[in-house]
C-alpha cells in the first residue's frame, strides 16, 4: 500500500498539473483508508475489553485535568493485560483524588473496569487503581519548563485565582475555580483562558518582527521554533495542534511568497488532521 502511494506521488512529479491533482487525491484517499483501517481495527480490539477488569499500561498524552477532586487523563498507546503490542487508540480515564506526581509523557499502570468510550476515545475507565508510574527516559524537558514556569508564577502571585487566571492566559492551564469559570461564561470570555491560535499568531508576529533585520529565514525559523515550543509546553490538545497547523502553513506560505485562500486552507487542515487521526471525525458528530 505505502509503496503504491509512493509510486503515485513520484508519477505526479512528471505529468501535467490536472493529472497531478487527481493522483494526489488518489494517493491521499488510499493512504487515509489504510490508516483509518488500522485505527478502526485497533479500536475494535480495545472495545472487546468492555465490561471486564483489566490491567492497562498506557502513556499520558496531555496534561492531567483536575476538577471536583478528580484527575482526568487522556491516555494513548495502551497495552491491555501486559500485551506486548500497543494499540493505536485513546482512553479517557477519571481517577478519584488529585495526583500531582502524574505528568504528560508518563507511562502509568492501572487496574480498572473498562466502559464504553465516546468521541474519538475507544473506551473509558472510571476510578481505576493506580499500580505504578514510570517517568520517561530521557525526560520530557518541556514538562520541566512548564513546571518551572508555573512554580515561578505561583511564587510571585501566590496560590490565588489571579495566578490561575495568569496561567490560563499564558499557557492555557485549567486551574480556575468552577465559580470563576461560570462568571467568564456569563460575560462570554471563557475563550481567553484557553491556549489557541491567537497565542500562536502573537508569537509568530513577535518572532518575525524581532528577527526581520537579521534575515527572512531567521524570522521564519525563529517563529517556527517559538510555535513548536509553545505547543509542547501548553499541551498537545487537538484544538492547539490544529491551530499550529494553520499558523505553520500560513507562515510557510508567506516565507515562499504565497498566500492561502481561507477556504482552501481549511480543507488542507481538515485533510491533514484526519490523516493523522482518522477517528477525529467522530468527535464532530
Amino acid at each position: 500500500m505505502v509503496s503504491f502511494v509512493g509510486l503515485l506521488i513520484f508519477a505526479s512529479l512528471v505529468i501535467s498539473s490536472q493529472l497531478r491533482i487527481i493522483l494526489a487525491l488518489a494517493a491521499g484517499c488510499l493512504l487515509g483508508l489504510y490508516h483509518s483501517g488500522l485505527s478502526i481495527s485497533n479500536q475494535k480490539i480495545a472495545t472487546t475489553y468492555i465490561g471486564r477488569e483489566v490491567i492497562i499500561v498506557a502513556t499520558v498524552q496531555d496534561w492531567p485535568e483536575v476538577k471536583n477532586n478528580q484527575t482526568r487523563l487522556h491516555l494513548g498507546s495502551p497495552h491491555f493485560n501486559y500485551s506486548t503490542s500497543a494499540l493505536n487508540c485513546q482512553i479517557y480515564a477519571t481517577m478519584s483524588g488529585v495526583y500531582d506526581d502524574i505528568a504528560r509523557s508518563d507511562q502509568i499502570t492501572l487496574r480498572a473496569m473498562v466502559s464504553e468510550g465516546f468521541g474519538d476515545y475507544a473506551v473509558s475507565i472510571y476510578r481505576p487503581i493506580l499500580i505504578s508510574i514510570s517517568k520517561p527516559d530521557p525526560p520530557d524537558y518541556f514538562v520541566t519548563i512548564r513546571n518551572i514556569f508555573t512554580k515561578r508564577i505561583r511564587q510571585a502571585m501566590g496560590d490565588s485565582e489571579e495566578a490561575n487566571l495568569a496561567l490560563g492566559f499564558l499557557i492555557g492551564e485549567k486551574a480556575l475555580s468552577e465559580d470563576f469559570k461560570a462568571k467568564l461564561r456569563t460575560v462570554g470570555l471563557s475563550h481567553i483562558v484557553v491556549a489557541s491560535g491567537f497565542c500562536l499568531a502573537t508569537l509568530s508576529i513577535f518572532a518575525q518582527e524581532s528577527m526581520r533585520k537579521v534575515s527572512r529565514f531567521a524570522s521564519y525559523a525563529f517563529a517556527g521554533i517559538l510555535i513548536l515550543s509553545f505547543i509542547m509546553v501548553a499541551g498537545l490538545s487537538p484544538s492547539l495542534l490544529r491551530a499550529g497547523l494553520v499558523t505553520g502553513s500560513t507562515l510557510t506560505a508567506g516565507y515562499f511568497g504565497r498566500k492561502f485562500h481561507p477556504g482552501r486552507l481549511l480543507i488542507y487542515i481538515v485533510a491533514i488532521s484526519t490523516l493523522i487521526n482518522p477517528l477525529i471525525i467522530k468527535s464532530l458528530a
